[in-house]
């Protein structure tokens, strides 16, 4: 089974933005409406921030930090369906991160591309590394493929020790970091990046989970 590992929510929250509060101040009768003679008195609401109806992946897209945790912040890109921007502390920037606090904070404006487009959990992921390029491999079908084929695909995503492997049939492949050849792998994000085409070799093949497990 092929999921996205990361949390959604967890209990390692370091900061968050206030909800906004549910108590809403409403004009009553005794209070006076202020404002230019020209306009009967009354104050004009300030025009609504044009929203998109939705993003592709690829596109450019401006948001705010809202809430930060150990490995992840959810980002306020304005979308027209409400869905958050996701982003995990691997698409910050080339190279290992250790602390996202020393790298993002709390409202600070950032300029991401839409990395996937996570229905599921309701959500845009988001990288900060510039405009993924999205390869295809050819498709394969799950029952063309035998234990030692060598094939190439492309990194989809990853966790710190599993990488995810479209390889063009039904499923991603799975990549372990304990399988990628003699180096010791800490985690992926030092040696691999979204859109990779890297070669691989097939170690075994689930069926009744319909996943394949890859070696390097």
């Amino acid at each position: 089974m092929v999921e996205n590992n990361i949390p959604k929510s967890s209990d390692d929250d370091v900061s968050q933005l206030p909800s906004p509060s549910h108590h809403a101040t409403e004009t009553t009768h005794d209070q006076q409406s202020v404002g230019g003679d020209d306009n009967g008195g009354k104050v004009e609401a300030p025009p609504a921030r044009a929203q998109k109806v939705g993003y592709q992946i690829a596109d450019e897209v401006k948001g705010f930090i809202t809430r930060l945790s150990k490995s992840f912040a959810f980002v306020d890109i304005d979308s027209a369906d409400q869905r958050d921007g996701f982003l995990h502390i691997s698409q910050i920037r080339e190279g290992y991160v250790q602390n996202i606090a020393e790298e993002l904070a709390l409202e600070q404006e950032v300029v991401c591309w839409i990395l996937d487009d996570d229905r599921k959990g309701n959500r845009y992921e988001l990288t900060m590394k510039g405009k993924p390029v999205r390869k295809r491999p050819p498709k394969r079908p799950i029952d063309s493929l035998r234990v030692g084929d060598k094939i190439e695909g492309v990194v989809e995503h990853f966790t710190r020790n599993v990488a995810y492997i479209a390889i063009g049939s039904e499923v991603n492949a799975l990549l372990l970091d304990s399988d990628m050849g003699n180096q010791v792998v800490w985690d992926i994000s030092e040696v691999l990046n979204v859109g990779d085409i890297v070669p691989v070799r097939v170690i075994s093949i689930d069926l009744e989970g319909i996943q394949e497990s890859m070696s390097s």
